[in-house]
């Protein structure tokens, strides 16, 4: 149950960097996602056997250190997408105006 609980956390993250993902396709820059998704995978990858099993000072937590290092990924991916959004792209993160400029 606890591994539920700490996953759930994690939700509202994922789809906000599927968001921002989605706004790098829409300007045709699948390149953007794919890093994001390496550095995702690599802190899991990580993480994983360190805080399921333990290593000097880090204790072995089981299933809830896997939770626990797929929740760091999550957060360590909003980062990097909010980061590549604000130096990379014309967007900002929160809008000024909800108006087109056109109109």
């Amino acid at each position: 149950m606890a591994y539920f609980h700490i996953r759930s956390i994690g939700f509202p993250i994922s789809l906000a960097t599927f968001a921002l993902t989605g706004a790098f396709r829409g300007i045709q820059n699948l390149r953007w996602s794919m890093w994001i998704s390496l550095i995702g995978a690599g802190v899991n990858l990580l993480l994983n056997p360190l805080l399921i099993f333990g290593w000097g000072p880090v204790e072995a937590m089981g299933i809830e250190g896997s939770a626990y290092a797929s929740l760091t990924a999550q957060v360590a991916m909003f980062s990097v997408a909010v980061y590549v959004l604000r130096t990379r792209t014309p967007f900002a993160l929160f809008p000024r105006t909800w108006r087109h400029p056109n109109c």
